[in-house]
This record gives structure tokens, C-alpha cells and sequence, in this order.
């Protein structure tokens, strides 16, 4: 047993927090202040834990950059998997996708300003092996839409522009939190914002890839 005062293990957490809470913690401090000038010692005040605590669970602040973006990325990915599966018609695969990844923004206040941080400011991420992860959601989403452009007489970029355009429509609304929020006089991430911002979305994804808006 410890005597009284003497210090623990160097790096062995003092008060231990779930792998899962330091990262999104991290994920808040990230998209408040950009990976550059986050501080790990905010992230280990918020988390309620020493400096030295935060190298029990990752080696380095890129470290922990890293995986924190990634956990974003790779959900999307898996949502637009999913939503390639859903039955029915393309319009379903389309209305699944949007109502995944509104939900899931909707639900992760800081995922979408950090990824877009990440893709406007080039951070560490978009330099790394985990990059690869980030064209493969993109290709994902231009083939989904690329199912309604087949036999059209469409751009042969048409997919491409479709998904940028819906890209921008998911981050920017939720990214920009406060001006959203002003701008529809409530919490955007509150579970009636989240519905209403889902029927928006379907609405207008079905109208950038060229389907028939749902009746509102």
C-alpha cells in the first residue's frame, strides 16, 4: 500500500477516466483552438487528471490528435457502408446517408468544426498514414451518388461536385454552431433541431443530386 503523499507511478493516472472521455474531450479543445495551439495541460485540466496521466494512454499529443480525427472519419465512413446497404430505392440510400451523418454530428458537438479545421488548415491528419481514410469516404460518397448520374447526361464530375456539395452542407451548418443556432433561434444540438435539421438535409441532398424533394 502507498504511504500517504508519496507519489504514484510516473504516468499511471491518479483518477482514471475512460479512454473513450479523454478523446472526446480532446476533441473539444482541438476544435476550439486548432491542433497547434491546444494545449495538453487544458485537455488534462478539463479531464480532470495530471499531464503526466495523459502519456498513459497516448504517447504524444499527435498521437492523440490523430486518433481523435480518425474516430470521426472512420464513423462517417461506416455510415455511408451502411446507408450503401440500406433497401429500396436510391433515394432511401441517399435519405439514410443524411439522416446518419445529421444525427451523428447532431450528437458530437465538436466532430464537425474539428474535421473541417482539419480539412481547411491541413492539420497533422491530412498528413498521415490515417489520411488514406479520408479519400476513401469521399469515394464512398461519390459512388453512392454516382448510382443516380448512371445512363444521364450529367458532367462526368457530377458525383464529385454532388458529394463536395453535400460535404459542405453537413460540416459547415454544425461547425458554425453559433451563427446556425442564431440563425433557426435554438440549440442546434438539441434533439428537435437535430429532427428538423435532418428533414432539411434529405430535402436538400435530393435536390443537389438532381431526385424528387419529399413532400414536407
Amino acid at each position: 500500500m502507498r504511504a500517504p503523499g508519496r507519489p504514484g507511478r510516473p504516468g499511471r493516472p491518479h483518477n482514471p477516466i475512460p479512454r473513450s472521455r479523454l478523446l472526446e474531450i480532446a476533441r473539444e479543445v482541438f476544435a476550439e483552438s486548432g491542433y497547434a495551439a491546444a494545449s495538453l495541460s487544458d485537455i488534462a485540466r478539463r479531464a480532470g487528471i495530471r499531464k503526466a496521466s495523459l502519456f498513459h494512454h497516448f504517447s504524444s499529443k499527435q498521437a492523440l490528435y490523430l486518433e481523435a480525427v480518425s474516430e470521426i472519419v472512420l464513423g462517417l465512413q461506416r455510415y455511408i457502408v451502411e446507408a450503401k446497404r440500406t433497401d429500396g430505392r436510391y433515394t432511401a440510400r441517399l435519405d439514410r446517408l443524411a439522416e446518419l451523418v445529421v444525427r451523428f454530428l447532431g450528437t458530437h458537438r465538436s466532430a464537425a468544426r474539428l474535421l473541417l479545421r482539419e480539412l481547411v488548415e491541413g492539420g497533422p491528419f491530412l498528413t498521415s498514414p490515417q489520411a488514406a481514410a479520408v479519400q476513401a469516404t469521399l469515394d464512398a460518397t461519390v459512388g453512392l451518388l454516382a448510382e443516380g448520374t448512371r445512363g444521364a447526361r450529367r458532367h462526368p464530375n457530377a458525383a464529385r461536385h454532388h458529394a463536395l456539395s453535400i460535404i459542405g452542407l453537413h460540416l459547415f451548418y454544425f461547425a458554425a454552431d453559433e451563427l446556425s443556432g442564431r440563425a433557426i433561434g435554438k440549440d442546434i444540438h438539441s434533439p428537435a433541431a437535430v429532427e428538423e435539421r435532418t428533414r432539411a438535409v434529405i430535402f436538400q441532398v435530393r435536390r443537389i443530386a438532381g431526385q424528387r424533394p419529399p413532400r414536407r
